[in-house]
Order: structure tokens, then C-alpha cells, then sequence
């Protein structure tokens, strides 16, 4: 699977918990069938969210620095050492 791939299901997964809770759901759906009455605390709750910010801020850098290379491309800009070739 190539890295873009990777990166988008991550995107998609960020996505997917950030605004929906899908992932801590589940966790705690699969959890409370062999633990009844289980919540996550709240500590936990934050945890499991910064890291899916993490992972979504992660692969949104990845993407947008494949923007600029694809836009370089098509500007014939050069990117050769850096990606702050843009600005000469």
C-alpha cells in the first residue's frame, strides 16, 4: 500500500472520530460486552481524542506538502532542495 493510501485512511479515520466519536464508540461497544456499566473516564476520553488529532494534523501536513509539489510541478517551480523553493 503506498503512503498516500496510508495517509488517507488516517485522514479518514481522524476524520471519522473527531467529529463523529465513531472509534470511541466502538471501543467502548466491544469493552462494555465484557465489562457491563463501562465508561470511559474522562482523562481517557481526551487521550484517545488528542491522538486521533494528532494522527488527522499529521496526515493533513502530509497532504498539503503534496499540494505544493504537485502545484511546483505544474508552475514548472523546481523543488529540488527544499520545499521553501517556492519563495525565490
Amino acid at each position: 500500500m503506498s503512503t498516500k493510501v496510508i495517509m488517507l485512511i488516517l485522514l479518514i479515520i481522524g476524520v471519522l472520530e473527531i467529529f463523529f466519536n465513531i472509534i470511541s464508540n466502538l471501543l467502548q461497544k466491544i469493552i462494555g460486552l465484557f465489562n457491563e456499566n463501562f465508561q470511559f473516564k474522562e482523562k481517557t476520553a481526551g487521550i484517545l481524542k488528542l491522538i486521533f488529532v494528532i494522527i488527522f494534523m499529521v496526515s493533513v501536513i502530509f497532504f498539503l506538502t503534496e499540494f505544493v509539489r504537485v502545484l511546483a510541478a505544474l508552475f514548472g517551480i523546481s523543488l529540488d532542495n527544499s520545499i521553501l523553493d517556492i519563495f525565490k
